[in-house]
């Protein structure tokens, strides 16, 4: 590749436009030179996350499937329901995965979200159970929340702050 740098005799060596011709020049041969390795390492990084959200995906699913075995075998579920649920873990673990950087920057969004991901979930869940199935969730339902309490009342016994409870509650399943 010839290059195009012009000198004129009549003006002096550095000049505005000279330098100007020079710079932009040199900034273009650099970029022509290198815009091969440029476009293969971005090919490459494209890559490289992919091959991590795939893995991403795979492990939500997985999760998704044992925590949806424990409730085929817990409630009885029927192939429909069973196919229901796996979609409604796969959906809690997306937003949990999505919500999770929350609670390093902005810890009473996070809790908020994570009660609102919580109890979507549970409202999914009950609209497909049948009655009798229903009641065994009321059950659950009625216990984890006398789990909560007895946390929280314990905690403030020892003082915790309102933020250290709430933090508690959420993790008590």
């Amino acid at each position: 590749m010839q290059s195009k740098l012009r000198f004129s005799i009549s003006t002096p060596y550095f000049s505005k436009n000279n330098l100007i011709n020079v710079v932009s020049t040199l900034f273009g041969l650099l970029i022509l030179r290198n815009m091969k390795k440029i476009l293969l390492s971005g090919l490459m990084l494209f890559m490289v996350v992919s091959v991590f959200a795939q893995k991403n995906r795979d492990t939500d699913r997985s999760s998704a499937e044992a925590i949806t075995q424990v409730f085929v075998e817990k409630y009885n579920l029927t192939n429909a329901q069973t196919a229901k649920m796996l979609k409604i873990q796969q959906r809690k673990l997306k937003n949990e995965s999505e919500i999770a950087p929350l609670e390093a920057t902005d810890i009473d969004k996070y809790l908020a979200k994570m009660s609102g991901n919580e109890q979507q979930t549970n409202f999914s869940i009950r609209r497909i159970l049948d009655r009798d199935q229903a009641k065994i969730l009321t059950k659950e339902e009625h216990e984890l929340r006398t789990k909560r309490a007895t946390v929280s009342s314990r905690m403030q016994k020892e003082g915790a702050t309102p933020l250290e409870i709430k933090k508690a509650l959420i993790k008590v399943n």
